[in-house]
Protein backbone atom coordinates (compact mmCIF):
# COMPACT_ATOMS: atom_id res chain seq x y z
CA UNK A 1 0.00 0.00 0.00
CA UNK A 2 2.88 2.54 0.90
CA UNK A 3 4.80 1.56 -2.43
CA UNK A 4 1.12 2.40 -3.99
CA UNK A 5 1.03 5.96 -2.63
CA UNK A 6 4.75 6.77 -2.63
CA UNK A 7 4.04 9.04 -6.30
CA UNK A 8 1.54 10.58 -4.86
CA UNK A 9 3.24 10.96 -1.51
CA UNK A 10 6.28 12.43 -3.44
CA UNK A 11 3.88 14.58 -5.44
CA UNK A 12 2.64 16.35 -2.83
CA UNK A 13 5.97 16.96 -1.13
CA UNK A 14 7.27 18.81 -4.32
CA UNK A 15 3.90 20.81 -4.14
CA UNK A 16 4.41 21.64 -0.52
CA UNK A 17 7.95 22.72 -1.15
CA UNK A 18 7.26 24.62 -3.83
CA UNK A 19 4.79 26.71 -2.46
CA UNK A 20 6.98 27.15 0.75
CA UNK A 21 9.48 28.76 -1.72
CA UNK A 22 6.72 31.14 -2.66
CA UNK A 23 5.22 31.85 0.75
CA UNK A 24 7.24 34.82 2.56
CA UNK A 25 5.95 33.62 5.80
CA UNK A 26 7.93 30.25 5.32
CA UNK A 27 11.76 29.86 5.10
CA UNK A 28 12.15 29.64 1.13
CA UNK A 29 11.05 33.20 0.78
CA UNK A 30 12.52 34.58 -2.45
CA UNK A 31 13.81 37.91 -2.84
CA UNK A 32 11.63 40.92 -3.93
CA UNK A 33 12.71 41.36 -7.79
CA UNK A 34 14.60 45.15 -7.77
CA UNK A 35 12.17 48.13 -9.40
CA UNK A 36 13.54 49.22 -12.99
CA UNK A 37 14.97 52.73 -11.97
CA UNK A 38 13.73 53.52 -14.99
CA UNK A 39 9.87 53.17 -14.26
CA UNK A 40 9.96 56.56 -11.87
CA UNK A 41 10.10 59.93 -13.36
CA UNK A 42 13.04 61.93 -11.94
CA UNK A 43 12.67 64.56 -9.00
CA UNK A 44 11.72 67.89 -10.47
CA UNK A 45 14.61 70.93 -10.64
CA UNK A 46 13.68 73.33 -7.67
CA UNK A 47 13.89 76.81 -7.85
CA UNK A 48 16.45 78.39 -6.15
CA UNK A 49 18.29 74.81 -5.00
CA UNK A 50 18.76 73.88 -8.17
CA UNK A 51 21.90 74.90 -10.91
CA UNK A 52 20.47 76.69 -13.49
CA UNK A 53 20.90 75.03 -17.09
CA UNK A 54 22.76 78.09 -18.18
CA UNK A 55 25.09 78.05 -15.44
CA UNK A 56 25.83 74.51 -16.14
CA UNK A 57 28.77 75.19 -18.70
CA UNK A 58 30.39 77.45 -16.30
CA UNK A 59 30.19 75.29 -13.34
CA UNK A 60 32.38 72.60 -15.91
CA UNK A 61 35.02 74.92 -16.39
CA UNK A 62 34.78 76.24 -13.07
CA UNK A 63 35.68 72.17 -12.06
CA UNK A 64 37.71 71.61 -14.54
CA UNK A 65 40.29 74.79 -13.69
CA UNK A 66 40.19 73.05 -10.36
CA UNK A 67 41.43 70.05 -11.74
CA UNK A 68 44.00 71.52 -13.53
CA UNK A 69 45.61 73.14 -10.55
CA UNK A 70 45.68 69.36 -8.71
CA UNK A 71 47.52 68.18 -11.86
CA UNK A 72 50.25 70.70 -11.64
CA UNK A 73 53.49 69.22 -10.23
CA UNK A 74 54.93 72.84 -9.12
CA UNK A 75 52.40 72.50 -6.18
CA UNK A 76 52.94 71.99 -2.67
CA UNK A 77 49.89 69.70 -2.35
CA UNK A 78 50.95 67.65 -5.27
CA UNK A 79 51.70 63.73 -4.08
CA UNK A 80 55.82 63.41 -3.72
CA UNK A 81 55.51 59.71 -4.84
CA UNK A 82 54.03 60.61 -8.13
CA UNK A 83 56.28 64.10 -8.57
CA UNK A 84 59.23 61.84 -8.18
CA UNK A 85 57.91 59.37 -11.30
CA UNK A 86 57.44 62.19 -13.19
CA UNK A 87 60.76 63.52 -12.22
CA UNK A 88 62.19 60.46 -13.90
CA UNK A 89 61.16 61.76 -17.49
CA UNK A 90 63.29 65.16 -17.99
CA UNK A 91 61.98 67.12 -21.33
CA UNK A 92 65.87 66.41 -22.78
CA UNK A 93 66.54 62.50 -21.35
CA UNK A 94 65.16 59.17 -20.97
CA UNK A 95 63.60 59.70 -24.83
CA UNK A 96 64.36 55.52 -25.66
CA UNK A 97 62.16 55.11 -22.43
CA UNK A 98 59.61 57.25 -23.35
CA UNK A 99 59.82 55.40 -27.16
CA UNK A 100 59.31 52.15 -25.30
CA UNK A 101 56.46 53.36 -22.97
CA UNK A 102 54.98 54.24 -26.78
CA UNK A 103 55.93 50.28 -27.30
CA UNK A 104 53.81 49.15 -24.68
CA UNK A 105 50.99 51.37 -24.88
CA UNK A 106 50.15 51.28 -28.62
CA UNK A 107 49.33 47.37 -29.24
CA UNK A 108 46.81 47.75 -26.50
CA UNK A 109 45.49 50.71 -28.06
CA UNK A 110 44.98 48.54 -30.61
CA UNK A 111 43.14 46.25 -29.33
CA UNK A 112 40.51 48.60 -30.47
CA UNK A 113 41.02 48.48 -34.22
CA UNK A 114 43.49 51.36 -34.57
CA UNK A 115 46.01 51.15 -37.16
CA UNK A 116 49.74 51.64 -36.45
CA UNK A 117 52.63 51.89 -38.73
CA UNK A 118 54.87 48.88 -38.85
CA UNK A 119 57.23 47.46 -41.32
CA UNK A 120 56.86 47.03 -44.69
CA UNK A 121 57.32 43.56 -45.90
CA UNK A 122 57.72 43.01 -50.09
CA UNK A 123 55.85 41.00 -51.50
CA UNK A 124 54.41 39.62 -54.92
CA UNK A 125 50.55 40.01 -53.38
CA UNK A 126 49.59 42.73 -51.33
CA UNK A 127 52.37 44.31 -50.05
CA UNK A 128 52.03 43.51 -46.21
CA UNK A 129 52.96 46.00 -43.16
CA UNK A 130 53.83 44.44 -39.93
CA UNK A 131 53.94 45.79 -36.39
CA UNK A 132 54.96 42.64 -34.15
CA UNK A 133 55.61 42.98 -30.45
CA UNK A 134 59.11 43.99 -29.71
CA UNK A 135 61.12 41.21 -27.33
CA UNK A 136 64.19 41.23 -25.94
CA UNK A 137 65.90 43.85 -23.12
CA UNK A 138 67.74 46.68 -23.54
CA UNK A 139 70.07 48.11 -21.57
CA UNK A 140 71.70 51.57 -20.81
CA UNK A 141 74.69 51.42 -19.00
CA UNK A 142 76.12 54.05 -16.39
CA UNK A 143 78.23 55.16 -18.85
CA UNK A 144 76.04 55.67 -21.56
CA UNK A 145 76.31 52.05 -23.73
CA UNK A 146 74.11 50.18 -25.10
CA UNK A 147 73.75 46.39 -25.28
CA UNK A 148 70.90 44.17 -26.81
CA UNK A 149 70.09 40.78 -25.89
CA UNK A 150 67.30 38.79 -27.33
CA UNK A 151 65.95 37.66 -23.75
CA UNK A 152 63.37 37.32 -22.62
CA UNK A 153 61.55 35.94 -26.00
CA UNK A 154 57.87 36.47 -24.47
CA UNK A 155 58.73 40.56 -23.19
CA UNK A 156 60.29 44.03 -23.51
CA UNK A 157 62.51 45.16 -21.05
CA UNK A 158 64.21 48.38 -21.25
CA UNK A 159 66.84 48.52 -17.99
CA UNK A 160 68.63 52.61 -17.74
CA UNK A 161 71.50 51.79 -14.81
CA UNK A 162 72.17 55.17 -14.84
CA UNK A 163 69.18 56.53 -13.91
CA UNK A 164 68.14 53.28 -12.11
CA UNK A 165 64.61 53.04 -14.11
CA UNK A 166 63.72 50.11 -15.60
CA UNK A 167 60.64 49.26 -17.53
CA UNK A 168 59.43 45.36 -18.37
CA UNK A 169 56.95 44.05 -20.49
CA UNK A 170 55.23 40.31 -20.53
CA UNK A 171 53.17 40.23 -23.81
CA UNK A 172 52.28 36.52 -22.98
CA UNK A 173 51.37 36.31 -19.43
CA UNK A 174 50.75 32.63 -18.34
CA UNK A 175 51.39 31.29 -22.08
CA UNK A 176 48.63 33.55 -23.03
CA UNK A 177 49.13 33.33 -26.95
CA UNK A 178 48.99 37.11 -29.53
CA UNK A 179 46.91 37.73 -32.54
CA UNK A 180 47.15 39.61 -35.37
CA UNK A 181 45.05 42.68 -36.32
CA UNK A 182 44.61 42.93 -39.67
CA UNK A 183 42.97 46.01 -41.70
CA UNK A 184 43.40 46.56 -45.21
CA UNK A 185 43.80 49.37 -47.39
CA UNK A 186 43.53 49.25 -51.09
CA UNK A 187 47.10 48.91 -51.86
CA UNK A 188 48.52 47.39 -48.61
CA UNK A 189 47.31 45.94 -45.53
CA UNK A 190 48.64 46.42 -41.92
CA UNK A 191 49.12 44.09 -39.47
CA UNK A 192 49.60 45.13 -35.65
CA UNK A 193 50.41 42.09 -33.38
CA UNK A 194 48.49 41.91 -30.26
CA UNK A 195 48.51 40.33 -26.54
CA UNK A 196 45.43 38.73 -25.13
CA UNK A 197 47.17 38.86 -21.80
CA UNK A 198 49.64 41.55 -20.82
CA UNK A 199 51.64 43.27 -18.07
CA UNK A 200 53.38 46.27 -17.69
CA UNK A 201 55.51 47.38 -14.68
CA UNK A 202 57.75 50.22 -14.05
CA UNK A 203 60.69 50.31 -11.09
CA UNK A 204 63.22 52.91 -10.00
CA UNK A 205 65.44 51.05 -7.67
CA UNK A 206 63.90 48.34 -6.16
CA UNK A 207 60.48 50.03 -6.10
CA UNK A 208 57.86 49.38 -8.39
CA UNK A 209 56.25 53.26 -9.32
CA UNK A 210 53.75 52.08 -11.86
CA UNK A 211 51.64 48.90 -13.27
CA UNK A 212 49.26 48.05 -16.28
CA UNK A 213 47.91 45.27 -16.32
CA UNK A 214 45.80 44.40 -19.64
CA UNK A 215 43.29 41.08 -20.28
CA UNK A 216 41.43 40.65 -24.19
CA UNK A 217 39.34 38.23 -25.68
CA UNK A 218 39.59 38.63 -29.14
CA UNK A 219 36.57 36.87 -30.84
CA UNK A 220 36.43 35.87 -34.43
CA UNK A 221 35.62 39.67 -35.66
CA UNK A 222 38.79 41.52 -33.92
CA UNK A 223 39.85 42.96 -37.81
CA UNK A 224 36.42 44.33 -38.10
CA UNK A 225 34.06 44.57 -34.71
CA UNK A 226 36.86 44.67 -32.40
CA UNK A 227 37.84 42.66 -29.43
CA UNK A 228 34.70 40.20 -27.67
CA UNK A 229 35.95 41.54 -24.27
CA UNK A 230 38.62 43.94 -23.08
CA UNK A 231 40.44 45.16 -19.52
CA UNK A 232 42.77 47.61 -18.57
CA UNK A 233 43.72 48.24 -15.46
CA UNK A 234 47.07 50.72 -14.08
CA UNK A 235 48.25 52.62 -11.49
CA UNK A 236 51.16 54.99 -11.17
CA UNK A 237 53.52 56.27 -7.82
CA UNK A 238 53.19 54.10 -5.72
CA UNK A 239 51.42 50.33 -5.32
CA UNK A 240 49.86 50.85 -1.59
CA UNK A 241 47.07 54.02 -1.95
CA UNK A 242 48.21 54.85 -5.71
CA UNK A 243 47.61 58.80 -5.96
CA UNK A 244 46.54 57.85 -9.92
CA UNK A 245 44.69 54.78 -10.66
CA UNK A 246 42.21 53.89 -13.87
CA UNK A 247 40.11 50.89 -14.85
CA UNK A 248 38.33 49.89 -18.12
CA UNK A 249 36.02 47.11 -19.19
CA UNK A 250 33.84 46.60 -22.49
CA UNK A 251 32.38 43.31 -23.09
CA UNK A 252 30.66 43.16 -26.51
CA UNK A 253 28.74 39.86 -26.29
CA UNK A 254 25.22 38.05 -28.54
CA UNK A 255 22.82 40.20 -25.66
CA UNK A 256 24.62 43.97 -26.30
CA UNK A 257 27.35 45.99 -25.20
CA UNK A 258 28.97 46.91 -21.67
CA UNK A 259 31.36 49.58 -21.08
CA UNK A 260 32.63 50.64 -17.68
CA UNK A 261 35.77 52.61 -16.34
CA UNK A 262 36.54 54.62 -13.37
CA UNK A 263 39.25 56.97 -12.80
CA UNK A 264 40.99 58.27 -9.15
CA UNK A 265 43.08 60.89 -8.93
CA UNK A 266 44.77 62.12 -5.08
CA UNK A 267 47.25 65.33 -4.20
CA UNK A 268 48.10 65.46 -0.05
CA UNK A 269 44.75 66.56 0.49
CA UNK A 270 42.32 66.51 -2.09
CA UNK A 271 40.73 63.63 -4.02
CA UNK A 272 38.70 63.84 -8.04
CA UNK A 273 37.11 60.46 -9.06
CA UNK A 274 35.00 59.65 -12.08
CA UNK A 275 33.21 57.13 -13.25
CA UNK A 276 30.77 55.47 -15.59
CA UNK A 277 28.49 52.48 -17.03
CA UNK A 278 27.30 51.82 -19.66
CA UNK A 279 25.60 49.02 -20.61
CA UNK A 280 22.71 48.81 -23.84
CA UNK A 281 20.78 45.50 -24.41
CA UNK A 282 20.38 44.33 -28.09
CA UNK A 283 21.10 42.09 -30.87
CA UNK A 284 24.04 42.36 -33.38
CA UNK A 285 24.04 41.10 -36.89
CA UNK A 286 27.38 40.52 -39.49
CA UNK A 287 29.36 41.59 -36.59
CA UNK A 288 32.46 40.99 -38.85
CA UNK A 289 31.38 42.32 -42.16
CA UNK A 290 31.84 45.96 -41.87
CA UNK A 291 29.58 46.69 -45.18
CA UNK A 292 26.45 45.09 -43.16
CA UNK A 293 27.24 45.26 -40.05
CA UNK A 294 23.94 46.75 -37.46
CA UNK A 295 23.30 46.79 -33.57
CA UNK A 296 19.66 46.88 -33.03
CA UNK A 297 19.57 48.13 -29.34
CA UNK A 298 16.65 46.90 -27.35
CA UNK A 299 16.93 49.11 -23.54
CA UNK A 300 19.68 50.90 -22.21
CA UNK A 301 21.22 51.90 -18.94
CA UNK A 302 24.28 54.96 -18.51
CA UNK A 303 25.23 56.16 -15.84
CA UNK A 304 28.12 58.57 -15.30
CA UNK A 305 29.42 60.69 -11.83
CA UNK A 306 32.60 63.28 -11.42
CA UNK A 307 33.69 64.44 -8.31
CA UNK A 308 36.15 67.75 -8.29
CA UNK A 309 36.79 69.45 -4.87
CA UNK A 310 34.20 72.23 -4.58
CA UNK A 311 32.23 70.19 -7.53
CA UNK A 312 30.58 66.97 -8.32
CA UNK A 313 27.88 65.69 -11.14
CA UNK A 314 25.66 62.75 -11.44
CA UNK A 315 23.85 62.05 -14.81
CA UNK A 316 21.87 59.07 -15.17
CA UNK A 317 20.39 57.73 -18.71
CA UNK A 318 17.68 55.05 -19.42
CA UNK A 319 16.02 53.81 -22.38
CA UNK A 320 13.04 51.26 -22.67
CA UNK A 321 11.58 49.11 -24.97
CA UNK A 322 13.33 50.50 -27.71
CA UNK A 323 12.11 49.79 -31.36
CA UNK A 324 12.59 50.58 -34.99
CA UNK A 325 16.46 52.02 -33.81
CA UNK A 326 18.98 50.05 -36.19
CA UNK A 327 22.72 51.59 -36.18
CA UNK A 328 24.09 50.24 -39.70
CA UNK A 329 25.71 52.18 -42.34
CA UNK A 330 22.37 52.03 -44.60
CA UNK A 331 19.97 52.85 -41.66
CA UNK A 332 22.44 55.63 -40.98
CA UNK A 333 22.45 57.20 -44.47
CA UNK A 334 18.94 57.30 -44.47
CA UNK A 335 16.86 60.74 -45.20
CA UNK A 336 14.87 60.51 -41.56
CA UNK A 337 16.34 57.49 -39.66
CA UNK A 338 14.87 58.45 -35.90
CA UNK A 339 11.13 58.93 -37.37
CA UNK A 340 9.67 55.61 -36.44
CA UNK A 341 11.41 55.36 -32.95
CA UNK A 342 9.64 54.18 -30.24
CA UNK A 343 10.47 53.66 -26.54
CA UNK A 344 10.55 55.10 -23.05
CA UNK A 345 13.39 57.91 -21.79
CA UNK A 346 14.20 58.54 -18.47
CA UNK A 347 17.34 60.72 -18.05
CA UNK A 348 18.75 63.43 -15.15
CA UNK A 349 21.61 65.41 -14.54
CA UNK A 350 22.37 66.60 -11.40
CA UNK A 351 25.07 69.17 -9.70
CA UNK A 352 25.89 69.73 -6.11
CA UNK A 353 23.65 67.08 -5.21
CA UNK A 354 20.47 68.97 -6.85
CA UNK A 355 18.76 67.95 -10.20
CA UNK A 356 19.22 70.12 -12.55
CA UNK A 357 18.00 68.89 -15.30
CA UNK A 358 15.32 65.80 -16.05
CA UNK A 359 13.41 64.29 -18.87
CA UNK A 360 10.95 61.34 -18.74
CA UNK A 361 8.22 60.09 -21.32
CA UNK A 362 7.86 58.57 -24.51
CA UNK A 363 9.90 58.44 -27.46
CA UNK A 364 7.04 58.20 -30.49
CA UNK A 365 6.00 61.06 -31.63
CA UNK A 366 2.60 62.40 -32.30
CA UNK A 367 3.24 64.64 -35.48
CA UNK A 368 5.47 64.70 -38.86
CA UNK A 369 8.46 65.97 -37.19
CA UNK A 370 11.08 63.56 -37.67
CA UNK A 371 12.76 63.98 -34.51
CA UNK A 372 10.84 62.17 -31.78
CA UNK A 373 10.48 63.56 -28.59
CA UNK A 374 7.16 65.91 -28.32
CA UNK A 375 5.71 63.47 -25.64
CA UNK A 376 9.22 63.48 -23.60
CA UNK A 377 8.66 66.24 -20.54
CA UNK A 378 11.89 67.92 -20.41
CA UNK A 379 12.31 70.37 -16.90
CA UNK A 380 14.93 72.49 -15.78
CA UNK A 381 15.67 76.04 -14.21
CA UNK A 382 16.22 79.56 -16.31
CA UNK A 383 16.07 82.90 -14.80
CA UNK A 384 14.77 81.45 -11.55
CA UNK A 385 11.76 79.72 -12.66
CA UNK A 386 11.23 76.26 -13.51
CA UNK A 387 10.79 75.49 -17.53
CA UNK A 388 8.93 72.35 -18.66
CA UNK A 389 9.44 72.05 -22.21
CA UNK A 390 9.76 69.01 -24.33
CA UNK A 391 12.46 67.31 -26.06
CA UNK A 392 11.63 67.46 -29.62
CA UNK A 393 11.86 71.36 -29.00
CA UNK A 394 15.12 71.30 -27.24
CA UNK A 395 17.00 69.19 -30.23
CA UNK A 396 14.78 70.55 -33.06
CA UNK A 397 17.41 73.17 -35.84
Amino acid sequence: MILKRLPALTALTATALLMASCDPQRNGTQPPTAADPAATAPATPVAGQSTEAAALPAAATAAATVLQTMLDPRSTDFDPDLRALLALFPSSGMQSLGQSAQTVTRPLLGAFGLATPGKLQTQTTTPVMNSPLPIGTMTFSTTGQVTISPEPSTGWVVDNQKTGVKLSVNWKVEGAATVWLEQKEDYRTYRTELPTRATATMNHGDKVVAQVAHAMTPGACLSYGGPDALALTGWAGRENTPPARASLNYTWTESGVHLKGDVSYHTRSQVATAAFDVNVAGTTSERCAPQTHSFTPTRADVSAQVNVPGHNAQATLYLRDLKNVVISDSALRAEQPFKTVSGRLNASLSHQGKVALSAFGELASNNVNPLPGDQVKVEYIKGGALVTTTLEALIAP
